[in-house]
């Protein structure tokens, strides 16, 4: 058959060892959520990823700078094997096949080292990441022929033999029952064949069946579709934009910009907050967002201005960016406060981190403008996300936020709460244990039920359900 010339035999097997993988170790998770992700979905998306990148070094497509992302794939898989962080962890796997679809189909670009990622780039990596459900038809039927060949067949012996046991197992359904209620003890003699029987034809086992013909299908297509030699050519054509229209909007959101750094300057750099906790909240909460959000715009006019302005644009550009930074730095003093009287959270953690990404990334970008070739701003934006969310992953965030918090809860005039920690974790239940015995959990909270809850999380898991911090909390 010509499909097979889309995936060899080997490929089509390991879709479907992956997907037995997953229906063994993987099944049923939901009913514990992300508590039943450990050592299981770590293997199977490290699986998953080697598969694809198989068939990227047996088509000699393969190049050392595509460890630029495999690592933080990697990374990411070994993520859910390290820590349980129930906030953190959907979120990698909404963004691991959507990552891995991204950097799978770019690593099959010819010269891709050498091309732009501008916008046209953009759109041609989506649509090839979106011809996807092109193969999903050819797919189906090269893992159907590969499970029924008929030319391998005799006279279509297996066909007819399956038929005949379905039939079979559709009549016995009938009468069984019927010779049941007529004699008690032929009932009784045939129920474990029958109670067998009916366990094999549950429920569960069809939408197993169904489950492991999905991700069959799935990870399949996928190599199809993005395993295959794509060329992509950048628009040559170079866009210059008017440089007065330019410098007065950049001018214009600079004078903004340094108008209300200046008004908000005493409130800015002070080293204290004010104790009331709505106007903390307001000064600080919707003020980081606000700023972030004007960052994340600056970030789309710098794009969107990059080399299209004569050389006086490039350095107002770079003059704009600096202010940009300075609201950058106003909204991280901003959420230091907060977190130095109120204390660390997932979100104020995560959000502490998405200002660092952006500060990293707009003082690349300044020193950019100093350069005189054209940098590749949006691939290293895109790579910059790739490593900094797969570091952030196997970085212990619920440990540094409980060890930050019992610092700075000795502080004078701290509004910290420990007991908001039950929030956490039984990453955090070995130190918890340590601190209640230290008798440093100062609060007159009840940490027992917490603990025993966590307790009882570690030991309804499975083996393969471990993470390392979850062994570590149960020697």
């Amino acid at each position: 058959m010509e499909n097979k010339s889309l995936a060899t035999k080997i490929e089509v097997i390991t879709s479907f060892v992956l997907s037995l993988f997953f229906i063994i170790f993987l099944w049923g998770v939901w009913s514990r959520e992300v508590f039943a992700l450990g050592i299981n979905l770590t293997l199977y998306l490290a699986g998953v990823t080697l598969f694809f990148v198989y068939r990227l070094k047996k088509d000699k497509k393969y190049v050392a700078s595509d460890l630029t992302w495999i690592i933080p794939l990697l990374l990411l898989s070994i993520s859910f094997a390290l820590y349980e962080n129930p906030f953190f962890k959907p979120f990698t796997m909404l963004a691991f096949p959507v990552l891995l679809a991204l950097f799978y189909s770019y690593a099959w670009i010819e010269r891709k080292n050498e091309i732009d990622w501008d916008a046209f780039f953009i759109i041609k990596i989506v649509k090839h990441v979106l011809s996807f459900l092109t193969f999903l038809l050819t797919s189906v039927k090269l893992l159907f022929y590969t499970v029924y060949n008929k030319e391998k067949t005799k006279n279509g012996m297996l066909k007819r033999v399956l038929i005949g046991i379905t039939l079979l197992l559709v009549a016995l359904f009938i009468i069984v029952p019927l010779l049941s209620s007529a004699d008690p003890v032929f009932a009784l003699k045939l129920k474990p064949f029958y109670d067998a029987v009916t366990k094999i034809l549950s429920a569960s086992i069809v939408a197993k069946i169904i489950v492991f013909a999905v991700l069959s299908i799935v990870s399949l297509t996928g190599l199809m579709a993005w395993g295959r030699p794509r060329e992509i050519t950048n628009n040559s054509k170079d866009i210059k934009l008017d440089i007065v229209m330019t410098s007065i909007v950049l001018g214009g959101i600079f004078a903004v910009y340094l108008l209300f750094l200046f008004i908000q300057l005493d409130r800015l750099w002070v080293g204290a907050l004010p104790f009331d906790f709505k106007e903390t909240e307001n000064l600080v909460k919707s003020g980081f967002w606000q700023l972030l959000f004007l960052s994340l715009l600056n970030l789309a006019i710098f794009f969107f201005l990059y080399r299209k302005t004569v050389s006086v644009g490039q350095k107002l550009l770079g003059i704009f960016s600096f202010a940009s930074v300075l609201l950058l730095v106003s909204s991280a003093h901003r959420m230091a406060l907060y977190v130095t009287h109120y204390g660390f959270s997932y979100e104020k953690f995560y959000a502490s981190y998405t200002v660092l990404f952006c500060i990293i990334l707009f003082l690349w970008l300044i020193s950019q403008l100093f350069q005189s070739k054209k940098s590749n701003v949006i691939k290293f934006l895109v790579f910059q996300f790739l490593w900094m969310f797969a570091l952030v992953s196997i970085f212990p965030v619920e440990l540094f936020i409980l060890k930050s918090n019992m610092a700075l809860v000795t502080k004078p005039d701290t509004k910290i709460k420990l007991f908001e920690m039950a929030m956490l974790s039984p990453d955090i239940l070995t130190q918890i244990k340590k601190y209640k015995e230290e008798g440093k959990l100062i609060e007159e909270f009840d940490w027992n039920p917490w603990i025993e809850k966590q307790e009882k999380r570690i030991q309804d898991k499975k083996w393969y359900e471990f993470t390392l911090s979850a062994i570590n909390a149960n020697r």
